[in-house]
């Protein structure tokens, strides 16, 4: 289910996070652990939070089970435990998960997309102009109503967490002043920086769009920005 609603598995980024972190301290840990030491007492070991978190992110590929133990796959193993680089790692695995998926039916990562592509393209929300839940519940029925099944991202348990999961992946900011939010991916691009030029120190303009693009394929340009836009 998608990870924009907070009523389905792989939504809690804050206990993703705080899995990332303690499976990161300790190189791999027992699931039986995992469970045992860190579920709340008042939730189940099959189907509670902690449990669909995880189960979610080992079937999207940020974790591996091995025998039993979890790890976090290399591919998406952190530096450190900096907040902003785990969750450009976090970034990277959903890009990477979302691939060969159905653009009209998915209902896992997808969705999130569909909040960001048309936010991040439209002149309305520029840097000093606010989002917050309401506006974005508005703007997206506005957007996705008659396309396809629609898409609702209704305030309580999509525009919400959507809202909050892209301040985390670092495509918002959150306003100094107000409960709201600012379009700025600053972060996102920021956090990829080393890696596109790592390959090549010296880029053509043109070819670090495209760098970005492919990275970033929901920024302007970027292949799930053109299919998205293609259906609106």
């Amino acid at each position: 289910m998608s990870i924009i609603n907070n009523a389905h598995a792989g939504s809690e980024f804050v206990v993703l996070f705080f899995l990332y972190e303690k499976i990161y301290e300790k190189g791999s840990l027992g699931k039986d652990i995992l469970m045992r030491d860190y579920n709340p007492v008042d939730q189940s070991e099959k189907d509670g939070k902690l449990a669909e978190t995880l189960r979610f992110w080992i079937e999207h590929g940020l974790f591996q089970e091995e025998k039993n133990k979890i790890k976090i796959a290399e591919k998406y193993c952190s530096e450190t435990l900096d907040e902003d680089l785990i969750f450009s790692k976090v970034c990277q695995c959903i890009f990477d998960a979302a691939e060969g998926k159905d653009i009209d039916s998915d209902k896992t990562i997808v969705p999130l997309f569909r909040v960001l592509v048309p936010l991040l393209g439209s002149e309305k929300w520029s840097v000093d102009k606010e989002i917050n839940p309401d506006g974005l519940e508005k703007f997206h029925d506005k957007i996705w109503r008659g396309v396809g099944e629609g898409f609702k991202a209704n305030r309580s348990n999509v525009a919400s967490p959507a809202l909050e999961i892209s301040y985390l992946l670092g495509f918002l900011e959150k306003s100094v002043s107000s409960d709201g939010y600012h379009v700025d991916p600053t972060r996102a691009v920021r956090s990829i920086l080393p890696a596109i030029f790592d390959k090549n120190p010296e880029l053509r303009v043109q070819e670090f769009i495209s760098a970005i693009e492919n990275m970033i394929p929901i920024l302007e340009g970027g292949p799930f920005a053109k299919k998205i836009k293609a259906i609106l």
